[in-house]
């Protein structure tokens, strides 16, 4: 079966899920099919940090119980960067940190020596983690995670979207971002495939002003580009 097989069979599964269990069990087949052992879906926003993984429980407990999300080296560099990167010493070299250090021995005695993570953002700062991983590190390891990134970083934001979308259906009104009638006028007419000249004569602003409304509501809903804006509004019921 090919890459672009395995991945749409991943989101065919993980739109249809309906718990947790679901969901890490369409990722654990995504990660065998593609060559690797383990996944882990790690969020570290503010407060105690949230794990679906296949990983063994008494290790994902061990690594939330320990902190370790405070001193992982690949949190640390998924905060610095939003492309995918592989983790795994092929020449044997560790970090120089004690604590993580200890991380990484901790990690070793599970078996878990590399993996393929992809950062994720959400609204307000929000971060996770999608991660595949496994239990050897190898040049021909490296190789295939280089070829696997781009299929890797759909299944991460595919899995990302659909939690959140998830939790929005469900959070209080009063905690979802607010956008203003003029923001939310702008993205309906974006929608609708309106040109930013073309919305200021249908709302009475000029073009510059609704390219403001759009940039102002992209960056409340924590949005990539317009066209994410008006998918997050529309998803969560601002404009219809």
């Amino acid at each position: 079966m090919t890459a672009t097989h395995v991945v749409q069979e991943f989101m065919d599964a993980v739109h249809t899920a309906s718990d947790e269990v679901a969901f890490a069990g369409a990722a654990s087949r995504l990660g065998e099919a593609l060559g690797f052992r383990w996944f882990t879906y790690l969020s570290v926003d503010a407060g105690r940090p949230d794990v679906i993984s296949t990983y063994p429980a008494i290790w994902s407990e061990h690594y939330l119980s320990s902190g370790y999300d405070q001193v992982d080296p690949v949190v640390a560099a998924s905060r610095r960067q939003t492309i995918p990167f592989f983790w795994g010493a092929l020449d044997g070299a560790r970090p120089s940190d004690a604590a993580a250090v200890r991380l990484f021995d901790d990690a070793a005695s599970f078996g878990i020596v590399s993996g393929l993570t992809v950062p994720l953002r959400g609204p307000k700062g929000r971060m996770a983690l999608f991660t595949l991983s496994t239990d050897e590190v190898s040049p021909a390891l490296l190789r295939r995670a280089e070829e696997l990134k781009t299929y890797v970083q759909v299944c991460g934001l595919h899995l990302h979207n659909e939690l959140a979308a998830r939790v929005a259906r469900f959070m209080p009104e009063h905690q979802k971002p607010a956008l203003t009638p003029r923001q939310r006028a702008c993205l309906l007419a974006a929608a609708e495939g309106q040109s930013a000249k073309q919305a200021a004569r249908s709302i009475d602003l000029t073009p510059r002003t609704v390219q403001h409304h759009h940039e102002e509501a992209r960056r409340r809903l924590g949005a990539r580009s317009l066209t994410h804006a008006v998918a997050l509004a529309l998803r969560d019921g601002m404009i219809s």
